[in-house]
This record gives C-alpha cells, sequence and structure tokens, in this order.
C-alpha cells in the first residue's frame, strides 16, 4: 500500500468513527464564531444542521454556504435568554425536517 492509499484508508476510517449521518444537530450561536463553525463542522460529518440565531437574517448566509456545499440545512430566530423560545423553536425544527430534536 502506498502513502497515499493509506492517507486515504485513515481518513475514510476518522470519517466514519466520527460521522453525524441521519442526525439532526441544533446549534445556538449559528451565526457567527464558535456557534458558526461547529454547524460547518457538524454539517461536514453528515449532519443535518439547525442553525439558531437571535436574528433569522444573520443565519440566511450561513445557512446558503453548508446548502452550497451539499448540506442540509436551516435558520431559526431564537433569543435562548427567554425560556419561552426553547419550544418553539423546537416545534419549528420539527416542522422543517419533519424530526424533533433529540
Amino acid at each position: 500500500m502506498n502513502t497515499r492509499d493509506a492517507k486515504e484508508q485513515q481518513v475514510s476510517y476518522i470519517t466514519n468513527l466520527f460521522s453525524l449521518e441521519g442526525r439532526l444537530a441544533v446549534v445556538t450561536g449559528a451565526s457567527s464564531g464558535i456557534g458558526l463553525h461547529a454547524a460547518h463542522l457538524f454539517s461536514t460529518a453528515g449532519a443535518t444542521v439547525a442553525l439558531a440565531a437571535r436574528r433569522i437574517e444573520w443565519a440566511r448566509a450561513p445557512v446558503e454556504s453548508i446548502r452550497r456545499k451539499g448540506g442540509k440545512a436551516a435558520g431559526f430566530e431564537v433569543d435562548v435568554t427567554q425560556s419561552l423560545t426553547i419550544p418553539r423553536l423546537f416545534d419549528a425544527i420539527e416542522a422543517e425536517f419533519g424530526e424533533a430534536p433529540d
């Protein structure tokens, strides 16, 4: 086995080990910083991503970026400091993707 084949085999093993295929990731603060980076990582690992931000327009560009790369994503408006918005977020996610987050 040459070096390139060995590297590809290692990448494949790691990708399968950390696969999120078939999972639904909910990321708050997804419009910037760590939340934005996490949303892209989850998508790269195969997850469907619900990007939550305080303003829906802040989530639009990250959602489009994930979709352009072949990922499945949608944006949602939520203020996590307001506890009544959390159940509405989960209802909206279920309506969008046909499944509730775990």
